[in-house]
């Protein structure tokens, strides 16, 4: 991964193979790796737009916050709460973030072959080109 490309923009598999990627982000912002469906990941853009629009997700990584958790019976002269760092969480089986500077894997198993393809998903990317296929062998 690069500003806004993808070293390839095909990938060959085979039905019922599991691949290991290997992605390593040698750019500036945050990147995404999504295997799905063309519709699937127009969805997903939405998802991740709303991300960034409420401050989860930056260009560059995932936003952290502080929490202030409410302290139980321990009566006034204590601080109010305790703080706790909290840190956005994307989960989603299909994909993958990687931050600027980072090499992080995913495995994925191609039970369903038909029309596969690999995205970035952040606002912008997609629309830059970040997309490629998987053809199948």
């Amino acid at each position: 991964m690069d500003d806004i490309s993808y070293g390839q923009k095909s990938i060959d598999v085979k039905p019922g193979e599991t691949v290991r990627f290997v992605l390593k982000n040698e750019g500036a912002l945050m990147h995404e790796f999504n295997v799905g469906k063309a519709l699937s990941q127009l969805e997903h853009q939405r998802e991740m737009a709303a991300l960034f629009k409420d401050g989860t997700l930056t260009p560059t990584g995932k936003a952290t916050s502080i929490v202030w958790r409410e302290r139980s019976g321990l009566g006034d002269s204590n601080p109010p709460g305790i703080p706790e760092v909290v840190e956005a969480i994307h989960d989603d089986p299909n994909a993958i973030l990687v931050e600027p500077g980072t090499t992080k894997e995913f495995v994925w198993t191609f039970h369903d072959t038909a029309n596969l393809n690999f995205a970035c998903t952040l606002p912008g990317h997609y629309q830059a080109g970040m997309v490629g296929e998987f053809v199948m062998r």
